[in-house]
């Protein structure tokens, strides 16, 4: 018997996405870094989207969630 018999891919994959959180948001377009970048994400998202104002939205699967605000 090995020393990682109880070890599982669910730890193994906790254990990795543990490690990457520390620089994760350091990647790029992972984090919108100047007010520059924001309002040139907004701008896209309006053109596409909408205003928002009275919208009700759920989002899912948002990573980071640096869209989300």
């Amino acid at each position: 018997m090995t020393a990682h018999a109880n070890y599982s891919l669910r730890d193994e994959i906790r254990d990795y996405w543990s490690d990457r959180a520390e620089t994760f948001d350091l990647q790029v377009g992972h984090e919108i870094f100047s007010e520059q970048e924001r309002a040139a994400s907004d701008a896209l998202i309006s053109k596409h989207l909408g205003p928002g104002a009275g919208r009700v939205a759920l989002d899912l699967a948002c990573g980071t969630g640096v869209i989300s605000h």
